[in-house]
């Protein structure tokens, strides 16, 4: 169209399109445009609008790239991360499948196992490490703490109540005894705990906000 300026075939681009639904457009821009007031033409409100509409497709576009991207070296990241998983609990199992007792290898099993969250694997190896050290403060602490991070507090009991036997100054984990106790809502044992655990630490000049508070939840 004669003296068709840049702004209105823009604006006007959409519904020319779905009006003639053309093979092909073949266009040429700006030859108009010199000697014509683009900044009136600009202010028309069709072409704010298509101005709009093409600035937040674009919008959409870049962050559709961007979440693209970012969800791409999310997965990148996953995948290295499990490949360096499955290659460190290849290792270890090696290492302790030649020295079955090497304690070492089964510790690094354990934290490996719990800190990605595959909490059967770590009950197994740290069931394997109490037979081999029954008595020991880190093979008992361990089973314990796996028993508790699959909820299974009775099982839990045990493994602490044995603990505070052979350890009776270990206050964290007479603690921890005191948690089990009010969870199995054997309060009275629980109470007992955390009286004797404030008063060991005050004498001591330290102040434990948080058992104070689970002791006065029960109380």
């Amino acid at each position: 169209i004669p003296g068709t300026t840049t702004p209105v075939i823009i604006a006007n681009l959409n519904d020319n399109l779905d009006k003639y639904k053309p093979d092909m457009v073949i266009t040429m821009m700006g030859v108009n445009d010199k000697g014509f007031d683009l900044i009136k033409e600009k202010d028309r409100i069709e072409v704010k609008i298509m101005s709009l509409i093409e600035n937040l497709r674009d919008y959409k576009l870049i962050k559709r790239i961007i979440q693209g991207l970012e969800y791409n070296a999310a997965k990148n990241r996953e995948r290295d991360a499990e490949k360096k998983y499955k290659a460190t609990e290849e290792k270890l199992l090696h290492q302790s499948e030649i020295n079955p007792e090497d304690r070492d290898t089964l510790i690094e099993l354990k934290r490996l196992y719990r800190s990605h969250g595959n909490l059967t694997e770590f009950e197994t190896i740290a069931r394997r490490d109490l037979s081999i050290a029954p008595d020991d403060a880190i093979a008992l602490h361990d089973l314990g703490v796996a028993y508790l991070d699959q909820e299974k507090y009775t099982e839990a009991e045990k493994i602490f109540n044995r603990i505070v036997e052979i350890y009776p100054y270990d206050y964290d984990e007479q603690a921890r005894l005191a948690n089990i106790y009010s969870k199995l809502n054997m309060t009275y044992k629980a109470r007992e705990i955390y009286k004797s655990y404030i008063s060991y630490y005050a004498k001591k000049g330290e102040f434990d906000e948080d058992i104070e508070i689970r002791l006065a939840k029960i109380d």
